[in-house]
């Protein structure tokens, strides 16, 4: 084995990788490493579920151990990757950019051993995150971000990886924080959406000018156009809306972008324009008017001066 350091964001990560599992591993330590890893089995859990002793699976994972597949918190070695966050080269149709989340887990169990780890430090550091141990529960607060070509599948992906960082923390804490049905984690903070390369956010760039747009309700911050890594982006950053506020924006620019409406000075030119037509038309009614009355006069003026108007005055009180 060999020890490599791998770079994220001004942070050294040392990690030691191992040799090709499929080369190193039998087909029941493949069965077993998967069921720790990926399942998040427990010992016990495996060996019911392989219907063996406790202690056979304990041998098994020793072995894995030794052949530096698995570490002593049960979490697999990988063979490319130091960190639980695989790196991201941005694709051309990864647009959206998820980061800045915070949660908040109330411990379901705790023991000994993680009263003495809260003595000596209560503030952990993984993957670039902060984690911050109090004595009922864990906040986490993020530094990784998560690229996907809209907002859902960012969420999707941001949630798969913080149910392995979660599964880690149960194991390097001896904690349980993860329990069907139970409703301990709070999402403090939804994370910020933003959508990189944007127009908006690269015209500003050049102006050097900056857009922040508040809510009425509340006051806060939910729009505002950033350069963060020179990425350009047109960010919400609302704590409770931003998914939906992101979600909206693009409605509303995939539609400038798919239909070329109006612009609003172009919008006022054509109500400029209804308004003189309507304007004219109202003057043409009137001239038609007049003239129609003249008319009228007239032809009452040609009329014979013995002429009586035999237009019955009063409605009949029968008919036929």
């Amino acid at each position: 084995m060999k020890k490599v350091e791998n770079q994220q964001k001004n942070s050294t990560i040392k990690v030691e990788f191992a040799v090709d599992v499929n080369k190193k591993t039998t087909k029941t330590e493949k069965d077993i490493l998967f069921l720790l890893t990926t399942e998040y089995l427990t010992i016990k859990q495996v060996a019911v579920k392989r219907g063996c002793s406790i202690q056979n699976i304990y041998k098994i994972v020793s072995s894995l151990k030794s052949k530096g597949v698995l570490n002593k918190t049960f979490f697999k070695v990988e063979n490319s990757e130091g960190y639980i966050q695989p790196k991201q080269k941005i694709q051309p149709n990864q647009q959206i950019r998820l980061h800045g989340q915070q949660f908040r887990i109330n411990i379901l169990y705790v023991d000994h051993r993680y009263k003495e780890i809260l003595k000596k430090s209560n503030y952990l550091e993984i993957d670039g995150n902060t984690i911050k141990l109090n004595r009922d529960s864990v906040e986490i607060y993020s530094n990784t971000s998560f690229f996907a070509d809209n907002p859902q599948k960012a969420t999707a992906r941001s949630m798969e990886y913080w149910t392995k960082m979660i599964r880690r923390l149960e194991n390097d804490l001896n904690l349980i924080l993860l329990k069907p049905r139970s409703q301990n984690i709070k999402i403090v903070k939804s994370g910020e959406y933003a959508e990189i390369n944007n127009e908006l956010a690269k015209e500003c760039h050049k102006k050097t000018e900056k857009i922040r747009i508040y809510t009425n309700d509340d006051g806060k911050l939910w729009f505002m156009i950033d350069n963060s890594f020179n990425l350009h982006e047109m960010e919400t950053v609302h704590t409770e809306t931003s998914q939906p506020d992101i979600e909206n924006i693009l409605k509303h620019f995939n539609d400038i972008r798919d239909h070329d409406p109006p612009t609003m000075s172009e919008i006022m030119m054509i109500i400029k324009d209804l308004s003189t037509q309507h304007q004219e038309m109202i003057l043409i009614n009137k001239e038609t008017a007049s003239g129609l009355n003249s008319l009228v006069e007239y032809m009452r003026s040609q009329l014979p001066k013995d002429y009586v108007d035999i237009t019955p005055k009063e409605k009949p009180d029968y008919f036929g």
